[in-house]
């Protein structure tokens, strides 16, 4: 029993930590948009149409490309490392870089909350409506991770206080190692292992 329960708070953490720092992402690009003229030169080169369709379809086509012929685990930390990496450029690079390194943040992104979903459901034996209406409700709690942010950034900085998205990218990868779920998604190369025994 108590093995549920600790699974239940780690993803709770992670849903919670995951929300405050794409949201503070998403502020920390507004405000560096707002602020440099260089950004908004390089915005009208880039036609927002073409980042949308790209946005939208692409992270969806590709992660149901990779997650059949991948383990959903390792394409968490797969995705999870290059979040780490686009936000470590975006934070330390110049304005140019950071314009583009953003996105490409999200977009690493995009693929985490479905897996994350999916193992931690796919981890329990019963309860999974209640368990999922549990993971669902944690999202209100996502406003925690902004306000550590802003609190740090007020006192040290921007740059420093995203720092701090490092802890619950840390966390998320953390999950790709230790979930274990009952039933492992079914690949490319686990059909052809099963037909060949």
């Amino acid at each position: 029993m108590r093995g549920k329960h600790s699974l239940f708070y780690h993803i709770l953490i992670f849903i919670l930590a995951q929300l405050v720092w794409l949201s503070l992402l998403g502020i920390w690009i507004y405000w560096y948009v707002s602020n440099y003229i260089v950004f908004e030169k390089v915005g009208e080169e880039v036609s927002p149409q073409l980042i949308y369709d790209v946005q939208n379809a692409l992270p969806f086509v590709l992660g149901l490309i990779l997650l059949k012929i991948f383990d959903s685990r390792k394409i968490l930390i797969w995705f999870v490392t290059a979040a780490i990496l686009f936000l470590s450029i975006a934070l330390f690079g110049s304005g140019e870089i950071a314009l583009y390194a953003f996105p490409l943040v999200g977009f690493a992104a995009s693929v985490m909350w479905s897996i994350i979903f999916s193992l931690a459901l796919n981890s329990l034996e019963s309860h999974h409506g209640s368990f999922s209406g549990i993971l669902c409700t944690a999202i209100v709690g996502g406003a925690v991770v902004p306000l550590i942010i802003g609190w740090l950034g007020d006192r040290f900085g921007l740059r420093t206080g995203m720092l701090f998205l490092y802890i619950p990218l840390g966390y998320i990868l953390s999950i790709g190692f230790w979930a274990k779920p009952l039933i492992a998604n079914e690949t490319i190369l686990s059909k052809r292992k099963t037909e060949e025994k």
